[in-house]
Parts: C-alpha cells; sequence; structure tokens
C-alpha cells in the first residue's frame, strides 16, 4: 500500500483510539475478573499519565487515559488467564 501512495487519514488514529477507549464495560469486567483472581492485584491503583502535548481538551486527555487503561488491562489479563480480551471477551461484553 505505501508503494501507491496509500496512507491513513490523520484522523483515522483518533477513530481507533477513541473506539478503544470507549469499551468501558469491557475494561470493567476484565478488571473485575482480574481482581476475583489475584485480591493483590494493584490494577485498578495504577495512574496512567499522559504527556499534556498530547491532547488539546480535557475530553482527548480523558480518552486517551481510559486507552491506556484497556492495554493495561488487555496485557494483564493475557498475564492472568493466558487470553486476549479481543474477540470473544469483549463480543460477549457487547463491545462496550
Amino acid at each position: 500500500m505505501a508503494a501507491r501512495g496509500a496512507a491513513l487519514a490523520h484522523s483515522t488514529l483518533w477513530r481507533w483510539l477513541s473506539w478503544l477507549g470507549g469499551l468501558t464495560r469491557t475494561m470493567q469486567r476484565a478488571s473485575q475478573l482480574i481482581c476475583q483472581q489475584d485480591s493483590h492485584s494493584t490494577l485498578h491503583q495504577q495512574v496512567i499519565p499522559v504527556d499534556p502535548r498530547k491532547y488539546r481538551s480535557e475530553e482527548r486527555r480523558v480518552r486517551l487515559e481510559q486507552t491506556a487503561r484497556m492495554l493495561l488491562v488487555e496485557a494483564t489479563f493475557q498475564e492472568h488467564f493466558g487470553k486476549n480480551i479481543f474477540p470473544r471477551f469483549a463480543t460477549g461484553c457487547g463491545w462496550r
């Protein structure tokens, strides 16, 4: 695709991040399962800072933090259960 000059629109990455950060129900249910299996998990205490140069509005800051948290939950879920959240678990949560 690159040889043909194809490229992503600048808004594509933001749409992907918005979608991933919007999966709050999936993130909450996965976090609950992790905490049930490991009562000493510090997943809920971890702070995920976002560089202020990466956003221009409070809405975008929140969405970037949610996206980063979702990626952290995905990695922790995979570590604990040996499976990915996507697509089956997320589908079961209704992709919300």
